[in-house]
């Protein structure tokens, strides 16, 4: 049984079963499950791209003022829209001995998903084997293909038929 372990979600139905698997794989015993959420960042075209270091633009002071203030409106949003997701499904898979962590990180995914499983030194990671943007991951790869190949921990991929959201 396992007793500290990070799940990314992203709101996917493969990500709310990798949840589920993470509570039965922790059992009834006393463990931490670290849900963690990761907004990728925009286009460089956008005010919080190019706030991230789009390097081939001219801007003036005050539209970096501006791009700063965007950006961390976005931030805000970002950090709430994924708090609202993990709280949702913390409602949905309860257990009394569990405690369940929220996390928020903007950026790339798997390097997100990478580092918080270093920084929190989890047992495993349990994640969907599919996410929201499968179109995307056909081009550029997967999250989890990335997770599995890269991680230093555990990779537990959960895939569930007939749910391709």
């Amino acid at each position: 049984m396992y007793k500290n372990l990070l799940v990314p979600v992203d709101g996917s139905a493969h990500s709310r079963k990798a949840l589920q698997v993470a509570c039965q794989l922790v059992g009834h015993q006393k463990a931490v499950i670290h849900i963690l959420n990761v907004p990728e960042l925009p286009p460089a075209s956008d005010p919080l791209g190019i706030a991230m270091g789009a390097t081939n633009m001219s801007i003036s002071m005050a539209e970096m003022q501006k791009a700063g203030e965007d950006m961390l409106r976005q931030f805000e949003d970002y950090q709430r829209s994924g708090l609202e997701l993990i709280e949702r499904l913390k409602e949905s898979v309860s257990m009394a001995q569990v405690e369940m962590k929220p996390l928020i990180r903007v950026g790339a995914p798997a390097k997100a998903i990478l580092e918080e499983a270093a920084n929190l030194d989890v047992e495993a990671i349990v994640m969907g084997s599919r996410g929201l943007s499968d179109l995307k991951s056909l081009v550029v790869g997967s999250v989890s293909h990335k997770v599995m190949h890269a991680a230093e921990c555990a990779v537990i991929t959960v895939h569930w038929p007939g749910h391709n959201d």
